[in-house]
């Protein structure tokens, strides 16, 4: 196994149960979203904030309750990035990865995102993380669209 995997693994939890759900309820409540959104956020469906980002919740749960990471949706296609700016997003990425606890990576359709490291077990944890989590993605946008625009 390698450390990437053993870092990234949590136990899956396949379906939606009573905490799950009051944990969604709590983070989307602490988003200040509707209470419609906190059964997105148990499904782990693709969700907007306020500022334009979409996210989604990766469940998982240990014996005390749910955990959840979260993934955030870059603006990006690996497509579109150059073979010069491969160099540039291995030092974004080790730099996410050793100060921020952000994994950058790709969906299986192509689609840039940043996915945490860490799963947290408070609702309070995953809305700051959020927040955390729009400004790297506008940082790490920026940077490979510059270096893309100076190219």
């Amino acid at each position: 196994m390698s450390i990437q995997e053993t870092v990234l693994e949590a136990p899956v939890k396949p379906t939606v149960d009573q905490r799950q759900a009051d944990f969604a309820l709590n983070v989307a409540l602490l988003l200040g979203a509707p209470v419609q959104a906190a059964s997105v956020l148990a499904e782990g469906k693709l969700f907007g904030t306020p500022n334009g980002s979409n996210f989604k919740l990766q469940w998982g749960a240990d014996d005390r309750g749910p955990l959840v990471r979260i993934e955030v949706m870059l603006p990006l296609m690996a497509q579109e990035i150059s073979s010069d700016a491969v160099v540039r997003m291995f030092a974004v990425q080790a730099l996410l990865m050793a100060d921020l606890g952000w994994w950058l990576t790709s969906t299986q359709q192509g689609d840039m995102q940043l996915v945490s490291v860490h799963w947290y077990g408070e609702a309070r944890d995953v809305v700051a993380a959020i927040d955390v989590a729009n400004a790297v993605a506008a940082t790490v946008v920026h940077s490979i669209l510059v270096g893309e625009a100076q190219s």
